[in-house]
């Protein structure tokens, strides 16, 4: 697992973030803004949609957080695909 402790990587990294619930991902993306990362959050609420990126988007992530139950599946499912993908593979 990769740990970023530089602030500059920090703030330039673009994540994709699977969360369901409206409120949790507010606070979430306000957390990760007061932490510093400043790169673009990438706001997914469904298993599918978060599939359907990995398959069809061609982008600069250096993180996914997924939440684990979401109401199409589980957010492993999610991440098994990036995982599974040659561009995304090596995302933590």
């Amino acid at each position: 697992m990769a740990i970023v402790t530089d602030e500059t990587k920090l703030s330039k990294i673009n994540i994709v973030y699977l969360e369901d619930m409206p409120e949790i991902r507010k606070k979430m993306v306000e957390d990760l803004r007061a932490i510093g990362v400043s790169g673009g959050i990438l706001e997914l609420d469904t298993v599918a949609k978060a599939i359907e990126f990995i398959k069809n988007k061609k982008a600069n992530v250096g993180l996914f957080i997924s939440d684990w139950n979401l109401p199409d599946g589980e957010g492993i499912e999610f991440l098994k695909a990036a995982k599974s993908s040659t561009l995304y593979k090596n995302v933590p």
